[in-house]
């Protein structure tokens, strides 16, 4: 995900724009994007659904957000 979305992407969009359980809507990513990423994750580990897929996309933007909320305003940087 690091190489088709920017930081700025990913802390600030969602998945799907949908709203989350705390009611907040985010920008959506760009689906096709988001469908590039699905599909090459399925090529490499067969079984696995496209909302499996989804949620643990989601879940890492979740997770690079709190870290951006802890972070200096200083340079971002992903590994």
């Amino acid at each position: 995900m690091d190489s088709i979305f920017s930081f700025e992407e990913m802390a600030t969009c969602s998945v799907t724009g949908k709203k989350g359980v705390v009611g907040e809507k985010r920008k959506s990513f760009d689906l096709q994007k988001v469908q590039l990423v699905i599909d090459h994750v399925k090529k490499k580990h067969q079984g696995i659904g496209d909302t499996e897929i989804k949620v643990c996309m989601a879940q890492k933007l979740k997770d690079l957000r709190r870290r951006a909320e802890r972070m200096p305003a200083e340079g971002h940087t992903e590994d």
